[in-house]
């Protein structure tokens, strides 16, 4: 169907008008609701909708929303020295909480205070022109957003190494596709 492939060539900010997407969300929200997940880690590839799709939750169900991005990186981008460390300090400080953001290098020490991971299953066609759309916007960018060397090779990762391991790596009872 043309609509079907409209949807997934749209970014983020106009797929979230979609009835796809909608449909979509309305389930995702009423899965939290109904099993009572307290944490909850919303990953996939840069430029997926992580953010865009972390602040829908917590706005919906008032959680608070973290991004990884912003408590492991400073304004310079220089990465935290104990990620593992500073992301569960995050999660035991709050009741209700969405992560946003993968940091594979650490996501074996959150497996188990981790309720829900939600990966998003976006191509690399879509996360590539969110990418491309986000840097042409004339808005401030958090320094692992910034299209450098550092996220094309983290890109590329994700695609062809990542994604493989994430499901080596959580169980499966602990994924939503999304």
């Amino acid at each position: 169907n043309n609509s079907d492939l409209q949807d997934h060539m749209t970014p983020m900010n106009d797929m979230q008008q979609s009835r796809q997407y909608k449909k979509s969300m309305s389930a995702l929200m009423k899965t939290l609701r109904n099993q009572g997940y307290k944490t909850i880690n919303v990953i996939g590839p840069p430029g997926s909708g992580k953010t865009t799709l972390s602040s829908l939750i917590a706005q919906n169900d008032k959680w608070v929303h973290k991004n990884l991005d912003t408590l492991l990186f400073d304004d310079s981008g220089t990465k935290s020295t104990s990620p593992s460390s500073v992301i569960m300090k995050v999660i035991r400080s709050e009741k209700h909480i969405v992560l946003d953001g993968l940091y594979y290098s650490s996501l074996k020490s959150r497996i188990e205070s981790v309720d829900l991971f939600v990966v998003l299953d976006t191509n690399m066609l879509t996360c590539s022109r969110n990418i491309l759309h986000r840097s042409l916007r004339a808005q401030k960018l958090k320094s692992a957003e910034k299209i450098s060397l550092s996220l094309i090779r983290y890109f590329f990762k994700y695609f062809f190494i990542f994604k493989r391991g994430i499901h080596r790596v959580i169980p499966v009872k602990k994924i939503y596709h999304f």
